[in-house]
């Protein structure tokens, strides 16, 4: 298991900077750093910080 996360941080590391800087991204937009994710919930402020809640993954 440890070996697949540190695979998949490899990975978006390896991309992040290139979606970061891509011309068709919007300046301020939820997204991860690389890949995808589900559709944010909602935006919740705790201690001081705003946070994005994605939605959880629906397993049929």
């Amino acid at each position: 298991m440890k070996q697949n996360i540190e695979k998949a941080n490899q990975s978006v590391n390896k991309v992040k900077d290139d979606i970061r800087n891509h011309h068709w991204r919007l300046r301020y937009h939820v997204s991860p750093q690389a890949y995808w994710m589900n559709d944010p919930n909602g935006f919740t402020y705790f201690k001081g910080e705003y946070h994005v809640l994605p939605a959880p993954p629906v397993f049929a």
